[in-house]
């Protein structure tokens, strides 16, 4: 901030208020670069007291944004006169954004104002050429945002509230000075200053959740456990931000050679070792490969996120080999036999048409299907037969050249080792218990309509090694790395 000498005598109010909002510019970065700052402002007391310090002390170009979300008629547009004139009187540029919010946004209609919102400040903040935004959160914003994740059943990164700073996309960052600045502060500086400010009516409907415990909850609390308890509450967020970024850490180093993100989804695995983490890292695991299936995307809002990681987690440790889940999206998460994969639901997924020919020795790769076929040439009398699914050990010349790796196709045929005659393999799988939409992505090892190999369940008595075949083709399925 600019070092300049404060007259004497300065108010009080003003005097807690500006050393506060010094420590929270520091903590969160904001005189760290130089260049364009936008300045969300909303025209309320918080907004007001943020961008009146940031243009006196702040050393940044500034550009205030007033985002209009066409939601509140004529009060909208009265606050949008006020902010203009705010900005003008003190030679701040100002911009008014008029945005479109999603009516029938299924996270509610405050998700839809707020990614309205966020999105025309990243439109503001890269036409202004500003690689930062500062909103002006306050300790009770923050209080109340820890107090409500408390009793949504949030994890350490939720209950660790707003950070002092985080990305709002597109190499932008989100800054919040005031994050230890008390909301009655605020308002005392300003008075003090004799600034005006705009109420919104809406901060007084108890419809909102927030609303309801900011307006309820939170004085019975401070009548409970005094003035102070929002402070404690911010300082929990503090702690736990740090020890949410230790466990982010420990999480990233799971990964790994654990998770892998492709367009079209994210796929962990070996699951093996994945159910050896411990549980915390495990649900940053799981997060990071449901984030990877949405494109990059961070779950936002009061969506259960909890409750679908603890449904995966119980997915990967006990489903069995074709057990599925459905997730908010249209994404399904689907179990396999040492992997699980998050993707679009599998009505949704056309059936893989790719064959893919067999080669022996070597290592044959499906994509579509997620499996590495390893194939290795034999000539000794077979071992006794096992009970490996993801191994088969098959007569090659039985088995001939035209072996391939593919899906089922509609008339295949399969013998089941020991059975007293083939069937059509549909009513196998049926027998089997595989899911009807699973059984479009089972791995098979098929000569023309001939089935020599369900992969993860049996071999065909047609093609299996005899103590008397000469050449021996030893195979074994395994998911497919990276």
């Amino acid at each position: 901030m600019n070092p300049r000498r404060r007259p004497a005598g300065r108010p009080r109010p003003v005097q807690a208020f500006e050393a506060k909002a010094r420590e929270g510019a520091r903590a969160c970065g904001l005189e760290d670069e130089s260049g364009p700052l936008v300045v969300g402002f909303s025209g309320g007391a918080d907004s007001t007291a943020l961008l009146l310090w940031l243009s006196a002390h702040s050393s940044r170009p500034l550009v205030a944004v007033h985002v209009q979300h066409g939601l509140r008629g004529a009060r909208a547009e009265r606050d949008a006169r006020h902010a203009a004139r705010f900005c003008e009187g003190r030679g701040i540029p100002f911009r008014l954004a008029r945005v479109r919010v999603a009516q029938r946004n299924p996270r509610g209609l405050e998700a839809a104002a707020r990614e309205a919102r966020r999105g025309a400040l990243l439109a503001a903040a890269e036409k202004a050429g500003a690689r930062a935004v500062a909103l002006a959160h306050t300790l009770d914003d923050q209080a109340e945002t820890v107090l409500m994740r408390l009793f949504e059943g949030s994890g350490p990164a939720g209950l660790a509230g707003m950070r002092p700073a985080s990305t709002l996309g597109g190499g932008v960052t989100l800054l919040r000075p005031l994050l230890r600045v008390r909301r009655k502060e605020a308002r005392a500086y300003l008075r003090a200053l004799k600034v005006r400010w705009v109420e919104d009516e809406t901060n007084r409907d108890e419809g909102r959740l927030r609303n309801r415990l900011r307006r309820r909850l939170w004085p019975l609390i401070e009548r409970a456990l005094g003035s102070s308890a929002a402070e404690g509450a911010a300082r929990s967020a503090e702690h736990l931000a740090a020890a949410s970024e230790a466990l982010d850490a420990a999480t990233a180093e799971a990964w790994s050679g654990l998770l892998s993100v492709k367009e079209g989804g994210a796929r962990v695995a070996p699951l093996a070792r994945a159910a050896g983490l411990p549980r915390a890292v495990r649900a940053g695991l799981w997060r990071a490969a449901l984030e990877g299936a949405r494109g990059g995307v961070s779950s936002k809002g009061r969506s259960p996120l909890g409750r679908h990681l603890e449904a995966l987690d119980r997915l990967a440790r006990e489903g069995g080999p074709s057990a599925r889940l459905d997730l908010p999206g249209g994404l399904q998460a689907r179990r396999g036999y040492d992997s699980l994969a998050i993707g679009p639901r599998a009505e949704d997924v056309p059936a893989p048409r790719r064959e893919v020919p067999l080669k022996a020795p070597g290592t044959t790769i499906h994509a579509e299907l997620g499996v590495a076929l390893r194939a290795r040439l034999r000539r000794h009398a077979p071992p006794p037969p096992g009970a490996e699914p993801l191994a088969a050990l098959l007569d090659a010349d039985r088995l001939g050249e035209g072996a391939v790796l593919r899906a089922r196709r509609e008339g295949d045929r399969f013998h089941p080792a020991g059975a007293p005659g083939g069937r059509k393999l549909k009513e196998y799988l049926i027998d089997r218990k595989v899911p009807r939409e699973e059984r479009d992505r089972v791995p098979l090892l098929a000569v023309g309509k001939e089935v020599a190999w369900v992969v993860g369940h049996q071999v065909s008595e047609k093609f299996r090694a005899r103590p008397g075949s000469k050449r021996l083709i030893a195979l074994r399925a395994g998911p497919l790395k990276g």
